[in-house]
């Protein structure tokens, strides 16, 4: 008897990189930790968005995280300058 495995669907490069993106987004403005893509809860919840989405490591997206910060930490500074109200979607 012969049996066929086939590989599990992936999601493409730009599916996937928009939601390691969103991933990052949340853990910069909820401050939250990278640990949360090891949660149970935070599991289940990608898989219901998108099974075929493989939640990459806290430590894969820490490797990311550095200059997501930058960039964030850049925004902020320059909307706060000269009084402004600021607002950072």
């Amino acid at each position: 008897m012969h049996i066929n495995i086939r590989p599990a669907p992936s999601c493409s490069v730009e599916e996937s990189s928009v939601l390691t993106d969103s991933i990052l987004n949340v853990h910069i403005t909820d401050m939250r930790p990278l640990s949360m893509v090891e949660d149970k809860g935070f599991l289940n919840m990608i898989n219901a968005f998108n099974p075929k989405y493989t939640v990459p490591s806290k430590n894969t997206l820490h490797q990311f995280d550095g200059e997501k910060i930058h960039v964030h930490n850049r925004e902020i500074e320059e909307c706060s300058e000269g009084n402004r109200v600021c607002v950072l979607h």
